[in-house]
């Protein structure tokens, strides 16, 4: 009978030997899990912002064409030679009110 208690405790031992390597296991694991769930979170945060960002940038340089194509226009030309030039079209009166 002596022999069946001494082989529980080992029994006992070992599992609970085990039960500690999984209880140790288990918390490097959530550790883990849990440094990189902030991790991710932070990652998407970050992405987020850089689609934001790229998002802007394409807004801007649509506004950049668009005043590239209006400075090259006739229409600009015309605008700024008489404004700033003082041209006038042909046969055209200008009158100056002081």
């Amino acid at each position: 009978m002596e022999i069946h208690k001494s082989k529980n405790r080992k029994i006992s031992k070992t599992g609970l030997f085990v039960f500690f390597v999984l209880i140790v296991f288990g918390i490097i694991t959530a550790i883990a899990v849990y440094a990189n769930t902030n991790t991710l979170t932070e990652l998407k945060k970050t992405e987020s912002e850089l689609l934001n960002s790229i998002e802007d940038e394409k807004k801007e340089s649509e506004n950049i064409e668009k005043s590239q194509e209006y400075y090259e226009s006739d229409e600009y030309i015309e605008k700024v030679a008489r404004e700033q030039l003082g041209y006038v079209k042909p046969n055209e009166v200008v009158y100056i009110l002081k």
